[in-house]
């Protein structure tokens, strides 16, 4: 595969269309990476620069920053260098929520709020990244009652988004376009089996280990005046408890003191969070026959749910939630990671 490399003015400075292996990862809702090997050029030193970045030639609005650039030296192999890079929401992970902010909306609403108020349109102009936009394709999006002490922007972001089963990609359009989407339902058109020769091999995993359904949260106060909210309602055997120290939050906001009915939308709204990471949880990952049935970027994208068939019987409407790509001597192999929830 051809990459272009851009300066960070995003003006293209040079072709790398010799590199021995590329890996390029995308992920749902988290950061996505990639591995570059390649012979260690003195003209390949001076572009592969860290925080310059790397454009697929193939698909022009998928771009990584540089991170780091490893040098390995060797008299009978030759030198070489291994270059790797993020998606650029890695500059998300620049700011912080630079003061406690109250979240009262959508998830769309909410996620533009703390983007605008810390890295697209802050106060301090000193914080803002130029060139960076925000917008979402999400329709329907649920209620956020959430408080944010002073969390990394990046992690607030993806743990908003997250919770509410949202994802999102960071492409490149004249400028850093942040995007905010739900992937579609493809599981009645798009099917994974070994049956269909579209599955070269599979792997699938079941687990109830560290699943909670019942959270009792903890907000301000100490001892029997501590304020606390129940979260869930499972009983007998079914019932999981968990803890939250929610401490941070505060009824006490720029914008004056938070009713008791107030208080306990944030601290059941962290309860709803922490339950969301301890679920019931069935994986599947596979490799793919990448030219069988369908193509991927055509008839099924990241964030898309698909049917997943193993050789046992066991299938699932799974959301892709990683896709990794790869090219070296052997050709081009596309692996991606399928998640599915049991609630």
């Amino acid at each position: 595969m051809e990459l272009y490399v851009l300066n960070q003015n995003y003006d293209k400075i040079a072709v790398i269309d010799y590199a021995e292996s590329i890996i390029w990862t995308k992920r749902y809702c988290e950061t996505g990476d990639c591995e570059i090997y390649l012979p260690a050029e003195t003209d390949t030193l001076a572009i592969l620069k860290k925080r310059n970045i790397l454009q697929r030639a193939d698909r022009p609005a998928d771009i990584m920053q540089i991170q780091t650039v490893k040098i390995e030296t060797d008299e009978e192999k030759g030198n070489y260098m291994t270059v790797t890079g993020k998606t650029m929401d890695i500059l998300l992970a620049q700011r912080i929520i630079w003061t406690q902010t109250n979240l009262s909306g959508s998830v769309v609403d909410c996620a533009e709020k703390i983007l605008n108020e810390n890295l697209i349109k802050p106060s301090n102009a000193a914080r803002k990244i130029a060139g960076v936009t925000f917008e979402s394709s999400i329709k329907n999006s649920k209620k956020v009652e959430k408080q944010i002490p002073g969390d990394n922007l990046l992690d607030a972001f993806i743990e908003l988004l997250t919770t509410y089963k949202c994802g999102y990609k960071a492409t490149y359009e004249k400028g850093i376009k942040i995007t905010a989407y739900q992937g579609a339902d493809r599981s009645g058109s798009v099917v994974f089996s070994q049956n269909m020769e579209n599955l070269i091999e599979s792997e699938y995993s079941s687990s109830v280990e560290g699943y909670k359904n019942v959270a009792l949260v903890a907000g301000e106060g100490e001892g029997v005046s501590r304020k606390t909210y129940t979260v869930g309602s499972a009983a007998g055997y079914d019932r999981f408890e968990e803890y939250v120290d929610a401490r941070d939050i505060s009824s006490d906001t720029d914008s004056g003191t938070l009713s008791y009915a107030e208080y306990n939308k944030l601290l059941a709204s962290k309860g709803q969070e922490k339950l969301a990471e301890t679920i019931v949880q069935e994986k599947f990952s596979g490799t793919i026959e990448p030219e069988i049935n369908y193509a991927y970027g055509i008839d099924y994208d990241l964030g898309d749910i698909v049917k997943m068939i193993n050789e046992y019987g066991m299938s699932a409407n799974a959301r892709i939630t990683e896709v990794i790509e790869s090219w070296d001597e052997s050709g081009y192999t596309c692996i991606p990671t399928f998640d599915t929830e049991e609630v």
